[in-house]
């Protein structure tokens, strides 16, 4: 069944702990392994090939018969015969290397290595122990190899010309195991295989995704747009006008009566009260002014 760009991002969210889980796992295998390979040393140099034929030829072509012979010794270092022409020139190299055949060239392959410059003859050789001096004399040994026996793997020993030129170098500090390297390794790796197990566990529940997850996205989708809008939807009931003042159609004489009487105010009522509270602010009054309470005893 064709599972949509939705699908896949479903799967990917029910497997995200999968995919974490491996991908440590990847994480931890790449350090043990990074740990337990023995610490290794790097010597380089280069020498530089030229065609010993260069009157009859313009530059391009004398530029390609230098690559052609550097990628041609670039394929024979790695071989057994010139693993021997090597040990021959220093005899002390063979203790460095295992008695059997096969694990010999395994690690002659390992050891030493070499690349050519597009469109030059430049080839750079690496060589790798866990010693940096011995790592300089398996060098130094395979270019004095390559400067005298070199033309014999070219045709003869008038076809080119052979000459070192960076002299070997041992580095200061280990660049085997590359630790950042096999750890990152490590980790896609594991989330690789981590993805293969999501897939397969997810053909036992496609349907379960399909259904819930485009519920999901279309609520998202939703929210989203009601928050870059940023307006609340209208209110679902109807707005109803404010209802005009029954009193209002009253005539003002009316008005005054109805409020007269539900007050119960009368004109009486009012003048006796206001004569009760001025007569108990005179005699509060009275207390300390007796002109005030000689004029309330007039009236």
């Amino acid at each position: 069944m064709e599972k949509s760009k939705t699908t896949y991002l479903s799967i990917f969210r029910l497997g995200k702990r999968t995919l974490v889980i491996f991908a440590a796992i990847g994480f931890a295998l790449a350090l043990v392994v990074s740990i337990i390979q023995p610490l290794q040393y790097r010597s380089q140099a280069s020498i530089l090939v030229i065609p010993n034929n260069r009157a009859n030829v313009d530059g391009y072509q004398a530029s390609r018969a230098a690559e052609k012979y550097a990628l041609t010794l670039s394929s024979v270092i790695p071989t057994m015969s010139f693993y021997n022409k090597v040990i021959t020139q220093n005899s002390s190299l063979a203790d460095l290397f295992p008695t059997e055949e096969s694990a010999k060239r395994e690690q002659w392959k390992n050891d030493l290595h070499s690349s050519v410059v597009p469109e030059t003859g430049i080839l750079n050789l690496s060589a790798y122990n866990r010693k940096p001096e011995d790592a300089q004399n398996i060098l130094a040994a395979a270019i004095n190899v390559l400067e005298k026996e070199g033309t014999a793997y070219l045709g003869g020993s008038s076809s080119a010309l052979i000459y070192m030129i960076d002299t070997p170098i041992a580095s200061s500090l280990p660049v085997r195991p590359n630790y950042p390297l096999n750890i990152l390794g490590g980790i896609i790796a594991g989330l690789l295989a981590g993805a293969v197990v999501v897939f397969v566990r997810s053909e036992s529940y496609p349907e379960e995704v399909q259904e819930v997850e485009p519920e999901a996205i279309a609520l998202e989708t939703e929210k989203i747009e009601e928050e870059q809008s940023g307006l609340e939807e209208p209110d679902e009931f109807e707005l109803v006008p404010p209802q005009s003042n029954p009193l209002e159609s009253i005539p003002r004489s009316q008005e005054q009566d109805s409020l007269r009487e539900e007050k119960k105010w009368y004109p009486e009522s009012e003048n006796s009260e206001n004569q009760e509270q001025t007569a108990e602010a005179a005699s509060y009054l009275g207390q300390f002014d007796p002109w005030v309470t000689l004029k309330h005893k007039r009236n």
